[in-house]
C-alpha cells in the first residue's frame, strides 16, 4: 500500500529516486509547508519497505514520533517501530520512527539500508550530524521547507544533491495553501516596532486565530497578560514549556478555546494548526529561514480560509522579501535566496500583495522603547540558548558560535535550564564512555561551559 501522490509530489520523488540512481549518497528535497511532505515521506518508506529495506525515520520532536508511527503503519500497512523513552520498539519491523535524540544517546547503531529525516535543516549540528556519519553509505533523504543552517549557511555539507520538489505559486494555484497579505512599515526597523502587537492585532486581525512571534519570555508574559485584559483568550508558549502542556495549548488553538498564542523560539517549526491565519512577527528574523518558517504556520489551508496575513512590525520582509515568493535555492553560499517580493518585484503579483499600511512606532515613544531595549549580545545569545533549550543544538556548539559572532564567551551560558545542562553532561560523558578520560576530565570539561564542575540548577 502507498499513499495517493498529487502530481508534483510523484514527480518530485522521481527526481529524488533520480539522483541516487546517478550517484548522490545523500538528498534534500525542497518543498514549502503544506506541500505533504509527511505523505512524500510516507510514499518512500512503502516503497523501500516493500523491497525489503530496513528503514529509518527520524524527526526533531520526541512528541511527533508515536504520532507519525500511527500515520506511517495506516498509509503503508505495515508494522512500524518506535524507537522512544519509555516505548517498546519493534526491532523486526521493516519501518522504524525514532527522535533523533534517542538515536544520540543509544550506544548501537541502529540497522537501516535507508533513512529518512524531517526538517533536515537540522543536521548541520555537530551532535545532530554525528547521527548521520554513523551511515556513511547508507541512502539518506531529507526534507525541509528551508535549506539552510541555524547560521544562515547552506546545507552543502551534509547533503549532496538537492530536488525542489514544489514552488508556492503552484501550490497557491492548487489550493493546497492559501496567499498572504503582508502589512508593514514603509522601511525594515531592525529592533524597533512600527506597532504595539496588540494594537496591530486589534486594528488588522482581531478575532483571527494568531500566532505571536516575540523576543523574550518576560515581553511574552506582559503581553499575554494585556490580550486577556482586552479580553482576547491568549495563551504563552516559549522554549521551557513542558511537552504536554505545549501540546494542550495547540489543541486549544485548533479547535477554537484559544485565540491567541504568543510564544518565544518555540513554534517556528513542525506546528500543524491550519485554522491559524495570522501571524504578528514583533522580533527581528536574521536569516530568510527562520523568517519563511515562521510565516508558514499561517499559510495552509482550511476550511473558510481564503487568505492569511502577516503583521509585519519590523518590516523584515523588505530584507527577506513576501514570505510566498518562490526562491532560488542552493547546497552552497546560503542556502536560500531573499525573493523578489521585498522590493516590489514580480513576485508580488504572482503571489501576495504590500498593503502599503504606515504602520506607527510604539506608542510614539521609541526613545523610551530605546532605552529598554535589550542588548544584541544577549539577543545573539538568547537566539541560541532556544536552539540548546528544544535539543537542537549543543550548549558547546552555541558558545562556540557566539564566541566566532562576538568574539567572546556568553556571560548567560550558566542560565540555560538544568534540563540543558543535564543533556550537555550527558553528552560529554558519552563522548568519553570507552576512553582513557576519566570522571576528573568530564568535570573539567564541563566546568569550561559553565564554570562549575557538577550540574546545577540555572
Amino acid at each position: 500500500m502507498k499513499p495517493e501522490l498529487r502530481d508534483y509530489q510523484h514527480d518530485g520523488l522521481t527526481r529524488v529516486a533520480s539522483a541516487f540512481a546517478g550517484g548522490a549518497r545523500r538528498v534534500v528535497a525542497v518543498a514549502p509547508t503544506g506541500s505533504g511532505k509527511g505523505t512524500m515521506a510516507a510514499s518512500e518508506l512503502a516503497r523501500h519497505s516493500s523491497a525489503g529495506e530496513r528503514c529509518l525515520l527520524l524527526v526533531h520532536r520526541r512528541e511527533i514520533v508515536k504520532d507519525l508511527a500511527k500515520r506511517a503503519a495506516k498509509a503503508t500497512g505495515k508494522r512500524v517501530g518506535v524507537i522512544l523513552p519509555g516505548e517498546r520498539d519493534d526491532p523486526k519491523a521493516l519501518i522504524r520512527i525514532a527522535s533523533v535524540q534517542s538515536v544520540v544517546r543509544r550506544p548501537a547503531t541502529l540497522a537501516a539500508d535507508f533513512i529518512i529525516v524531517d526538517e533536515a535543516h537540522h543536521y548541520a549540528a555537530d551532535e545532530w550530524g554525528a547521527v548521520l556519519a554513523k551511515y556513511p553509505t547508507t541512502p539518506i533523504l531529507g526534507f525541509t521547507a528551508t535549506p539552510q543552517r541555524a547560521d544562515g549557511r547552506a546545507l552543502g555539507d551534509v547533503f549532496d544533491s538537492m530536488v525542489v520538489v514544489v514552488g508556492y505559486a503552484t501550490l497557491i494555484q492548487s489550493g493546497h495553501i492559501v496567499p498572504c497579505e503582508v502589512l508593514r512599515p514603509p522601511s525594515y526597523l531592525g529592533i524597533d516596532l512600527a506597532q504595539d502587537p496588540l494594537d496591530a492585532y486589534m486594528r488588522y486581525a482581531m478575532d483571527q486565530p494568531a500566532l505571536i512571534f516575540v523576543r523574550r519570555v518576560d515581553e511574552a508574559k506582559a503581553l499575554y497578560k494585556r490580550f486577556l485584559d482586552a479580553g482576547i483568550v491568549a495563551a504563552v508558549v516559549h522554549a521551557n514549556t513542558g511537552a504536554s502542556e505545549r501540546d494542550e495549548t495547540l489543541k486549544r488553538l485548533a479547535d477554537g478555546r484559544i485565540t491567541v498564542v504568543i510564544n518565544v523560539f518555540a513554534l517556528t517549526e513542525g506546528v500543524d494548526v491550519s485554522r491559524v491565519s495570522t501571524i504578528v512577527l514583533a522580533r527581528t528574523c536574521d536569516h530568510v529561514s527562520t523568517y519563511v518558517q515562521i510565516v508558514g504556520r499561517a499559510l495552509r489551508s482550511h476550511p473558510g480560509k481564503t487568505t492569511a496575513r502577516l503583521l509585519d512590525l519590523t518590516g523584515v520582509s523588505h530584507k527577506h522579501g513576501l514570505p510566498t515568493d518562490d526562491r532560488e535555492y542552493s547546497l552552497a553560499g546560503s542556502g536560500m535566496g531573499p525573493g523578489n517580493g521585498g522590493g516590489g518585484g514580480p513576485g508580488e503579483a504572482r503571489v501576495g500583495k504590500v498593503l502599503g499600511l504606515d504602520l506607527n512606532s510604539v506608542a510614539g515613544e521609541l526613545d523610551a522603547a530605546r532605552k529598554l531595549r535589550p542588548d544584541p549580545k544577549r539577543l545573539e545569545w538568547e537566539g541560541l540558548a532556544a536552539d540548546v533549550e528544544a535539543g537542537r543544538m549543543t550548549v558547546a556548539t552555541a558558545v562556540e558560535q557566539y564566541r566566532s559572532s562576538t568574539g567572546e564567551r556568553p556571560p548567560w551560558v550558566n542560565s540555560l535550564s538544568r534540563v540543558a545542562k543535564l543533556r550537555e553532561r550527558e553528552r560529554i560523558e558519552n563522548l568519553c564512555r570507552g576512553t582513557a578520560m576519566s570522571d576528573v576530565f568530564v568535570a573539567k570539561q564541563y566546568e569550561k561551559l559553565f564554570g562549575v564542575q557538577h550540574v546545577v540548577d540555572g
